[in-house]
């Protein structure tokens, strides 16, 4: 297990033994920490405006600066691709795809102006997903960075918490989500339906979940 503090230094621990050692460390806070799939790399996003990737040595293995604080990771199921969100100097909010084995790297296209709060990369394609404060869906192609659909929910309320799974294109995304309203939502739909125009369906299925809580 990785833990992240507000010092920036950033803890491995071991379940096992209970035994942990300081594994790296931030100049401010750590916001978010995350193991590769293949369990051999460790990336933090800091308040210090760096997202640092680390073997489990604690070695730096490579590093991105951004204009502002990143606050969100996540690898993409091969590990290749890490997509970041960050904030921007005037505020807005971003996503980045960095490839640290060949230092590729592309700008998502669309800025908002809400945080992420979940990325997922959707296995066996090239889509990711993202859900934000505000409550908005968005779909990318990781391959030219264009955005491919945005899906509003507008039920009034902001979200305080989000997850989304998928285990692959052709089976159903599942949307957890905790609200201002102290409620949590899941959402079950397939990345089909996603891509096409889905925020009536959206609203619909939330609506009825509303309805019989």
């Amino acid at each position: 297990m990785a833990v992240g503090y507000l010092d920036g230094i950033v803890i491995l621990w071991n379940i096992d033994d209970d035994e942990s050692r300081i594994l790296a460390k931030h100049t401010e806070q750590v916001n978010m920490v995350t193991f590769s799939p293949q369990g051999t790399m460790i990336v933090t996003a800091s308040a210090d405006n760096t997202v640092k990737l680390w073997d489990l040595n604690g070695d730096l293995l490579a590093h991105r600066e951004y204009q502002s604080a990143a606050y969100y990771v996540s690898f993409s199921p091969d590990g290749r691709l890490i997509a970041i969100a960050s904030m921007t100097e005037n505020h807005a909010h971003q996503i980045e795809l960095w490839n640290h084995n060949n230092k590729y790297q592309q700008i998502l296209k669309g800025n908002f102006d809400s945080l992420v709060m979940s990325i997922v990369f959707i296995p066996d394609s090239d889509i990711l997903a993202s859900i934000s404060h505000e409550q908005t869906i968005r779909l990318w192609n990781t391959v030219d960075g264009s955005l491919l659909q945005t899906i509003e929910v507008n039920n009034n309320f902001s979200i305080t918490a989000a997850f989304i799974y998928c285990s692959s294109q052709n089976d159903n995304s599942a949307i957890a989500v905790a609200n201002s309203e102290n409620r949590i939502s899941l959402w079950s739909l397939s990345i089909e339906e996603l891509l096409s125009n889905s925020t009536n369906q959206i609203r619909d299925y939330t609506n009825r979940l509303t309805q019989s809580s």
